[in-house]
């Protein structure tokens, strides 16, 4: 298997990867690892620079921060920005958190628009934006962050579960039509 961080046969770039929802947890956990193994990233999330900060620290990795809500139409276009200023795109993690913890009932209009906007159509945005720039670049791998409530309904996820599921959905049917 050829080195990760390097673009192999593409060029001698070294590889791009740009990364959502990666100032904590599972996004921060990846960030590490793919910086280590010689990925240049640029890490999106509402606040990167700290989490930038550590990354640079701990692996001597080269990261570009992006400040930006994936809701917000503007965010795909800085992120994949950044990303054609590093020489392309390899890599993608779509990653976000969630929308808040309670029953159909209770779950507003605003936060049933606000959960859709952040975990269906941005990462769809990011995905479909990323396309072109993934064929300009020979191909690349997609990784897309769900969570067991898209399949495991619980009573006070509904928020959750219904935008988590939307988003599986989408996702199966996008990779048998989306070639690089």
């Amino acid at each position: 298997m050829e080195n990760p961080g390097t673009s192999g046969s593409k060029s001698t770039r070294r590889a791009v990867a740009v990364l959502c929802g990666a100032s904590s947890g599972l996004g921060y956990a990846v960030a590490r690892v793919m910086a280590r193994d010689g990925y240049q990233l640029v890490i999106g999330s509402r606040t990167p620079e700290a989490a930038a900060e550590r990354l640079r620290q701990e692996t001597g990795g080269a990261i570009i921060a992006v400040a930006g809500d994936l809701a917000e139409p503007g965010t795909a276009d800085a992120l994949l920005a950044a990303a054609e200023r590093c020489g392309g795109l390899d890599a993608l993690l779509l990653n976000h958190g969630g929308p808040p913890v309670k029953t159909f009932v209770e779950t507003a209009d605003d936060e049933w628009e606000s959960a859709f906007r952040l975990m269906v159509q941005g990462p769809i945005r990011l995905l479909r934006k990323a396309v072109p720039l993934f064929r300009r670049c020979g191909g690349g791998r997609v990784v897309a962050v769900t969570s067991f409530s898209a399949s495991a309904v619980e009573l006070r996820r509904a928020c959750c579960a219904s935008t988590r599921a939307t988003s599986s959905c989408t996702w199966r049917t996008s990779r048998s039509r989306v070639a690089f």
